[in-house]
């Protein structure tokens, strides 16, 4: 409204000024300097036609202004276009998509470590790991981590932790130029006292026991001192009948 009003009191005081035509992007003024004035108003969803009559007096009323056309916007309008919708990415621009050839993987440029097990089959709960690594600036890494890990010069010592059954470990080293190849540890941890590993503590088990007495045979050896003897029979007798 406000500016049609603006356009009244135009023509009222230049009655001889020539429009020229003016548009929008949701509203377009038309004029080809014939009397009465075109004036067509469009959005999205409406347009509207309008002509303006020459004012002859200093009054200026809504009489001066007739609408001859007002609907909606014909399915066949092609210039009435909404903008297009832009894809959503989470406020963090477009979607970055990588590649498996982007992935730049780390250069193996240490030997491979040298590592020391006691044995790979255990009756302990835990177990101590050691070796070398390649010089004082390489950091050890046992399934990816370096906790529990002590160094002494270019050795190295990792306390870990033994569940029942098999336990899987990576190891390597890394430093500035690169990493280690990494090498793949299994121990299996079993059940004390089951020495024919029937997931039970019996008279089974006794019996193998009693038949490898004061040898040094680790399957009997359930304390890992190099010989069958009372100790292991009292460890075999605490967990009798246990299960896994």
């Amino acid at each position: 409204m406000k500016r049609l009003f603006i356009y009244l009191l135009i023509l009222l005081f230049i009655p001889n000024f020539v429009f020229a035509d003016t548009a929008s992007s949701n509203y377009q003024v038309k004029n080809e300097g014939a009397v009465p004035s075109i004036y067509e108003g469009t959005s999205s969803n409406y347009q509207l036609n309008a002509s303006l009559e020459p004012v002859t007096s200093g009054d200026i009323s809504s009489g001066s202004f007739s609408i001859e056309q007002g609907s909606p916007v014909s399915d066949q309008a092609s210039d009435l276009t909404s903008p297009a919708e832009e894809p959503s990415t989470g406020g963090g621009g477009p979607p970055v998509i990588v590649s498996e050839e982007d992935v730049t993987e780390e250069v193996i440029c240490l030997p491979e470590m040298k590592i020391n097990v006691a044995q790979e089959i255990t009756y302990k709960s835990e177990i101590n790991l050691s070796g070398r690594r390649f010089n004082t600036n390489s950091t050890v890494l046992v399934n990816e981590s370096d906790i529990n890990i002590k160094y002494f010069d270019t050795n190295w010592l990792a306390k870990i932790s033994l569940e029942l059954g098999e336990n899987h470990f990576i190891l390597y080293e890394r430093n500035i130029c690169g990493i280690s190849p990494k090498t793949e540890l299994i121990i299996t941890r079993r059940l004390t006292g089951d020495i024919n590993t029937d997931n039970k503590v019996n008279d089974y088990d006794l019996s193998i026991l009693a038949h490898n007495w004061q040898a040094d045979w680790w399957e009997a050896d359930f304390n890992e001192d190099s010989i069958v003897n009372e100790l292991d029979l009292s460890l075999l007798v605490s967990a009798w009948r246990g299960d896994r």
